[in-house]
């Protein structure tokens, strides 16, 4: 039977992965890094988050009636924000400590706003929300 032999190349060993080949962290390709740092300098200059690219079309969905809001996995809360200034209270929580004293030291002297450190698990199913956004919070529960 033939025995097939690992390919190789200047750029890879036969351990690395095709991911871990394209990964500019810990690739040695040199148009990968290239590409990378071109993407770093061009992020720089027009900074776009995949999260709040989605805020305009959640504030365009918004029911009528927006007396109460949650937001999960609020980060530093730049949705909080826009729901805020779309009328709503807005209650934002967050798994991560970090995020929830960011959030909550941003929104400190609004008192429309109240955050603290929490999963949606634990947030109890009661009504009380007109609405609930979460953006790119699902998979990190474990459901």
């Amino acid at each position: 039977m033939p025995t097939t032999e690992p390919t190789t190349s200047p750029t890879t060993s036969p351990t690395t992965s095709p991911t871990t080949q394209l990964d500019p962290r810990t690739t040695v390709n040199p148009q990968v890094r290239a590409v990378a740092r071109w993407l770093g300098r061009l992020n720089a200059r027009y900074p776009w988050n995949h999260n709040d690219h989605f805020h305009g079309w959640i504030l365009r969905r918004l029911p009528r009636r927006r007396r109460r809001a949650l937001d999960v996995g609020c980060g530093t809360g730049t949705l909080i924000d826009r729901l805020r200034r779309a009328g709503a209270t807005v209650v934002g929580i967050d798994a991560d400590a970090a995020m929830a004293e960011a959030s909550a030291a941003r929104f400190a002297d609004d008192p429309g706003v109240s955050v603290r450190h929490g999963r949606f698990e634990d947030v109890p199913a009661d009504g009380s929300f007109d609405v609930v956004t979460m953006v790119a919070s699902l998979h990190h529960m474990d459901l």
